[in-house]
């Protein structure tokens, strides 16, 4: 109620000067044991029931303080954000969408991270597993209504075999894909003008019976794809790709690039390659002749495509201190034939 209050306040009185607003973006993702049945203490140890359960929380950029200033700067907002995930050794996914600009979005065993949803998504799942008695193929979906506006879920699985695919699974990798979606309209210059501001991040997450894991999207990645190194005089590097020891997941693909830095002044920058990499590739990689700092990334294309890096550091300037090129070929030759003109002419006047 007081949300809506606001945007009411805030749209009725607002001034919209065309501020661009930007998509709800994930900071940190974390994996953790939980269970609807209560743990079993004794000493210091804790007894969590079996199967474990796990929830996931999502953890973005904006709240409700960005949404009053975005809401500051326009005549109409819509925001949804839409998770979905899938066992990246089966096809089947499940998918959650929620509005946007809640900070923190869980998703917890039988999809009840919210009290406000309980009712609702108890009534929808009971309604699904019914349909189930019918038999798949004559299996309507079953489109989710939430009877309580403080509910922030606004749409689960229609159909009871992705409400199966929902349920994580101990010791198994996932793909976490994050879509935001921010539609505004804002009124300038006697115009009306609609945007959008959008944002997609993968994550590759395990299910690990720790009792916390987090991270960021690169944080998470470097859990799962490792560069090492070793240099071989100054003409080459042995490099090593690897994935976790538990990786099972065959169908790999990577990007490699070649970087260099001096300072923090990127100089030079080269695409190696495209490769494919089944638990581990060896590499031998010729070095670049330039002073610096070396170092070589990789980009995950598949399973998942992820806009951050991991690197590795090959050589710097202590290592191998490269000369700089002082002048191109031609430079060279042009100043060879204007020295041997003034040689000659310089003679010639004696």
């Amino acid at each position: 109620m007081i949300r809506l209050l606001v945007q009411f306040i805030l749209l009725s009185g607002s001034v919209c000067h065309g501020r661009l607003i930007n998509s709800e973006v994930v900071k940190d993702v974390s994996v953790y044991l939980c269970s609807h049945i209560s743990t079993y203490s004794h000493a210091n140890m804790n007894f969590f029931s079996y199967p474990v359960q796990f929830c996931v929380t999502l953890r973005s950029d904006k709240g409700i303080r960005e949404e009053i200033r975005d809401l500051q700067s326009t005549t109409s907002l819509q925001s949804r954000v839409s998770i979905s995930w899938r066992q990246l050794a089966t096809a089947n996914s499940c998918r959650l969408t929620f509005k946007g600009y809640q900070t923190e979005y869980r998703i917890s065993p039988d999809l009840g991270g919210y009290e406000t949803c309980q009712t609702s998504i108890s009534r929808h799942l009971f309604k699904l597993s019914q349909g189930m008695n019918m038999g798949i193929e004559n299996q309507k979906r079953i489109e989710f209504n939430s009877t309580n506006q403080e509910c922030p879920i606004v749409n689960v699985p229609t159909a009871y075999p992705e409400y199966v695919a929902c349920k994580f699974t101990s010791n198994e990798w996932y793909q976490i894909e994050w879509k935001s979606t921010i539609r505004y309209e804002t009124f300038r210059n006697g115009e009306y003008g609609t945007y959008w501001a959008n944002d997609t991040q993968n994550f590759i997450v395990k299910m690990s019976e720790e009792m916390r894991r987090n991270g960021s999207e690169h944080v998470w990645l470097k859990r799962l794809l490792k560069l090492e190194s070793r240099l071989d005089g100054c003409d080459a590097t042995k490099l090593l790709i690897r994935f976790a020891d538990d990786w099972t997941y065959s169908a790999n693909s990577i990007s490699l690039s070649y970087r260099i830095f001096e300072g923090s002044t990127k100089i030079h920058s080269d695409h190696i390659g495209t490769f494919g990499v089944e638990g581990w590739k060896e590499m031998i990689i010729p070095l670049k002749r330039i002073p610096g700092d070396h170092e070589i990334c990789a980009q995950l294309l598949n399973p998942a495509v992820s806009r951050h890096y991991v690197c590795s550091k090959i050589v710097d300037a202590l290592d191998c201190p490269f000369l700089p090129v002082s002048s191109s070929p031609k430079y060279s030759f042009s100043f060879l034939i204007f020295t041997s003109c003034s040689i000659f002419l310089f003679l010639h006047r004696f």
